[in-house]
């Protein structure tokens, strides 16, 4: 899936970009988690797709903080797939739907997949345990 963002997205709508695998925003683009400012956690996965996409700190101020993070700020920190002009998100998110290079159908699920695998961060033990994981993507 493929999220074009113009304008704001808070809350659960930015949550749900962030389940998409690529993000396509205008340069005049805002994503805010506002929760914080009433006291909530984000509770659609949001919270933990964040860290991963952009770092514990950033991710820190955006939740806790009640931070806004525009566009172009989110392209360069790699939440972003790409930045257009305001107003050309729709137009580029199909653009890049469209391209010939897109892949079947099958690929997408099972990289996803993959990507929420969770991976060893130490050598197994000899009795074959493992002693913590971490997410490879």
């Amino acid at each position: 899936m493929i999220a074009a963002v113009d304008g704001m997205t808070a809350g659960g709508g930015f949550e749900l970009a962030l389940s998409c695998a690529f993000l396509v925003a205008g340069d005049g683009a805002r994503f805010v988690m506002p929760e914080a400012k009433v006291g909530l956690v984000p509770g659609s996965g949001g919270s933990s797709r964040l860290v991963r996409y952009v770092g514990l700190v950033r991710a820190n101020e955006l939740v806790m903080l009640g931070g806004t993070l525009r566009g172009p700020r989110a392209e360069q920190i790699g939440l972003v797939t790409e930045v257009v002009e305001t107003g050309g998100a729709l137009a580029a998110a199909r653009a890049m739907a469209g391209r010939p290079g897109a892949v079947a159908p099958p690929l997408p699920s099972a990289w996803r997949s993959l990507c929420s695998t969770p991976a060893p961060t130490s050598m197994p033990k000899q009795t074959g345990g493992l002693s913590a994981s971490a997410r490879v993507c």
